[in-house]
């Protein structure tokens, strides 16, 4: 059995999708074909998926987020509660139209109504589990694949970040009561995984970086929030979705700063947040950019 805490060859996020399935995506959002005519598609766009890594030599596979319109859906696809509605790939891909190589992404353009995590949502109910999309995607790619197979889940910091607050104290007093429903919801879905028969679980965190980056700082700020406090708060409910864990199971964490096309919406190294960040953080792997002008270099790891 390979020893998934020690691999080296892992495909961090999604892979591109296929031009076919782009089109049965905006064929469905148009009403031009019917919900089995587009699973169909997105079938066929996995098992290609799964063949490329396999014939790669790859360890460790995924299907590489096919199903989803945006790697957040793992959470915003999966609760109800959000003030939130269904978006569409047009919507998505028009916000970066007409950008420019290195132009840094407005990230207003991410606060219109849209899908829950996506955009900056308020909640009408306390979140529930509605559909357990990540359960859902292993037990159709696991089918297919011969090697092992990972699968990604949102962080509760993106998840957090991306929560209007303020237009929900009629169903969360507080913000803490948010996180805890969060974390639970979260614990669910991987406890279903490992239960399921995956033994390793990937974290995507594209907001850890916001706290080395000035302006995402100042939005805080801005927002009466106390960015040490929020720091603090997700890496107790990041460790809390995957600590104590069968010893089988491995797990990674995968930090980014919003790539897209050739945009990006945060800059700075880690070394503000990298020993509490690598301290309080449980998981085997971390999945980072370094050695870039927006990264930083690889300071932030010395011994």
């Amino acid at each position: 059995m390979i020893d998934l805490k020690t691999v080296r060859t892992d495909v961090v996020g999604s892979l591109l999708r296929p031009q076919t399935l782009k089109d049965a995506r905006v064929a469905f959002d148009e009403g031009r074909i019917d919900g089995a005519a587009f699973r169909a598609a997105e079938d066929a766009a996995v098992t290609a998926a799964v063949r490329l890594q396999e014939s790669a030599g790859l360890d460790v596979i995924s299907d590489s987020e096919m199903r989803r319109l945006n790697f957040q859906d793992s959470f915003g696809a999966a609760v109800e509660g959000y003030d939130a509605k269904r978006s569409t790939l047009k919507v998505y891909e028009s916000r970066v139209e007409g950008s420019a190589p290195l132009q840094r992404w407005d990230i207003a353009q991410m606060h219109d109504v849209g899908t829950a995590v996506s955009h900056r949502r308020p909640a009408k109910a306390r979140l529930t589990l509605a559909r357990n999309v990540p359960l859902e995607e292993y037990q159709n790619v696991s089918q297919l694949a011969a090697r092992p197979v990972k699968v990604s889940l949102i962080g509760p910091d993106r998840i957090t970040q991306r929560f209007d607050y303020q237009a929900s104290s009629a169903v969360y007093r507080e913000l803490d009561d948010f996180v805890a429903d969060v974390v639970a919801i979260e614990r669910a879905i991987v406890d279903s995984l490992v239960k399921a028969g995956c033994r390793y679980i990937h974290i995507d965190a594209p907001g850890f970086t916001a706290y080395v980056d000035e302006p995402s700082l100042a939005q805080m700020r801005a927002r009466g929030e106390d960015p040490q406090r929020k720091l603090q708060r997700s890496l107790k409910a990041e460790a809390a979705v995957v600590s104590d864990l069968p010893q089988s199971v491995a797990t990674g964490i995968h930090l980014c700063r919003g790539n897209q096309r050739s945009m990006w919406h945060r800059e700075g190294a880690y070394d503000a947040i990298a020993e509490r960040l690598f301290n309080a953080l449980p998981h085997d792997r971390f999945l980072l950019e370094y050695d870039s002008p927006r990264a930083g270099s690889f300071a932030p790891l010395r011994g």
